[in-house]
Formats: C-alpha cells, sequence, structure tokens
C-alpha cells in the first residue's frame, strides 16, 4: 500500500513514455484491450470486498478511478522527474485517456451489476419455479397417495362387491325356490279353486234340482188337496145325484108310462088320420 493506493493497482496502470507519448494513435489496440481487462480483474476485487452490497459497489467506482488516476500521476513524476515540465501535457491527455478508460470500465460494472440483477431475478424466478414444482410435486404425491389408499379402499370394496353378489347368487337361488313351491302352491291353489267351482256348480244344479222339486212337492200338495177336494165334492155331487135318481125313480116311471100313453094316443090318432084320409079320397 503506498499513499492509502494498492500497489497492484498502481502497478498495472499504464505508465508514462517520453519517447512515444501514451495517445491514442501511439496504443497498441490489443495491448490497451489487455490492460483493461486486467485493470478490471484487479480492480474488482479492491472495489467490491466479500460481502458488499451493490449500492457499496457503485459508490466504490469513483474512488477506485480518482486513485488509478493519482497512482498514474505519482508514477510518472517519480520515473521521469526531469521531463516532468515538458511532458505535463501528454500526461494530462494520458489521464484523460485513463479517465476515460475507467469510464468505460465503470459502465462495464454497471452492465455486470445490471446483468447480476437480472441473473438475482432469473435465480429468484427459477427458485420460484422450483418451490413451485416442489409444492406441485407434493401435492402430485399426496393425490398419489389418496390414489393408492383410494385404490386399496376399491380392492375392499371389489372384495365387498364380490361377497354381495354372493350374497346376491345367494338370494337368488333361495328366491327360486321359493318361486318353485309358490308355483306349486298356486298351481294347487288354482286346482283346488277349480274343484270348489266344481262343486259350487253341482251344489247350484243340486240345489235348483232341490228347488225344483219343492216346488213339484208343493204342487202336488197343491194338486193333492185339491183332488181330496174335488174328490169330495164329486162324492157329494154322487151322492146327490144318486139322490135325485132315486127321486126321478118315480118320475121316470110315471114319464114311462105317459110316454107309453103318448104312443097309444099317437097310434090311435094316425089310424084316425088314415081312415079319415081314406074316407075322404075313397080310397
Amino acid at each position: 500500500m503506498r499513499d492509502g493506493f494498492d500497489s497492484n493497482v498502481a502497478k498495472r496502470m499504464p505508465t508514462k513514455n517520453g519517447a512515444r507519448p501514451n495517445r491514442p494513435w501511439n496504443v497498441d489496440p490489443v495491448q490497451l484491450k489487455t490492460q483493461e481487462e486486467e485493470l478490471v480483474a484487479t480492480a474488482a476485487p479492491a472495489a467490491e470486498p466479500v460481502g458488499a452490497s451493490e449500492p457499496e459497489i457503485v459508490n466504490a467506482a469513483p474512488a477506485v478511478i480518482e486513485a488509478v488516476l493519482a497512482a498514474e500521476v505519482i508514477a510518472e513524476t517519480a520515473a521521469e522527474p526531469e521531463v516532468q515540465t515538458v511532458a505535463a501535457q501528454p500526461a494530462v491527455e494520458g489521464a484523460a485517456e485513463a479517465l476515460s478508460t475507467l469510464e468505460e470500465i465503470n459502465s462495464e460494472f454497471s452492465n455486470l451489476l445490471f446483468e447480476r440483477k437480472d441473473i438475482q431475478n432469473r435465480l429468484r424466478q427459477q427458485q420460484q419455479s422450483i418451490e413451485a414444482l416442489t409444492q406441485e410435486n407434493a401435492r402430485l404425491q399426496a393425490s398419489l397417495e389418496e390414489m393408492q389408499s383410494k385404490a386399496v379402499d376399491g380392492r375392499r370394496v371389489n372384495q365387498e362387491i364380490i361377497f354381495l353378489n354372493e350374497q346376491l347368487q345367494d338370494a337368488e337361488a333361495y328366491i327360486q325356490n321359493l318361486s318353485s313351491v309358490l308355483d306349486e302352491r298356486n298351481q294347487s291353489l288354482a286346482d283346488e279353486s277349480r274343484q270348489r267351482a266344481e262343486l259350487q256348480e253341482r251344489l247350484g244344479r243340486i240345489t235348483a234340482e232341490v228347488q225344483s222339486k219343492a216346488k213339484l212337492d208343493v204342487k202336488v200338495m197343491i194338486l193333492e188337496r185339491d183332488l181330496k177336494t174335488a174328490t169330495g165334492r164329486v162324492s157329494q155331487l154322487e151322492n146327490e145325484l144318486e139322490a135325485e135318481y132315486r127321486k126321478r125313480a118315480p118320475l121316470e116311471a110315471e114319464i114311462g108310462e105317459l110316454k107309453s100313453a103318448l104312443d097309444k094316443v099317437h097310434s090311435s090318432l094316425a089310424q084316425i088320420r088314415l081312415k079319415a084320409k081314406r074316407e075322404v079320397y075313397g080310397s
């Protein structure tokens, strides 16, 4: 450390060349590019200590530029004291060129800082993506575990379904047996119903016959009663007729006598008429 500046930075700064002033047309572009890269490599650790934040790096850049300029001026003064006055103007030009170079370096620092911020943002986004993927992985893992548990439950459900199917088959067999028994009972009931219908039909016929017979019996009873009544009336009439016959016997005898007397009268009249005709006609 010399005058509060890093010696490495001072050594790597371009020195004053009296024979060949440090002007843009006298500087090798390749050497200048190499010097700028070395300056960036050495100035970055000095300006950015370990653990320094980005604002501290930005604030340290002007201090580095001033330190580099001061080191360059001191080096040129120590190397050529005799030509200090003569070479003052080229030294100022070299300092201006170094200042421009350092401004470019500062802009590169700024670009690097922006790139770093961009990289940090990308890293943050990637970290968020990783966290999202981790959460998604956890969710998928939970879904997988849930699916596995559901698969276990599904196997249990399948076992229960198989058991229920067996129970249903047994129930179907039992129902078929009951159906066959019910069919037999229905057939028996149908036969009994048919027999009952036949018996009811026969009972109806018998009842009708009994009723008709009862009616006939009633009619017979009525006829027998009427017959008895008529028989009694006939007997009464016969008795009355016999009584009348008995009463008519003298009358009939008298009528017979009258008829015989009348016959005699008719015969007498006939003879008288015939005799009269003979007398009249003379025959």
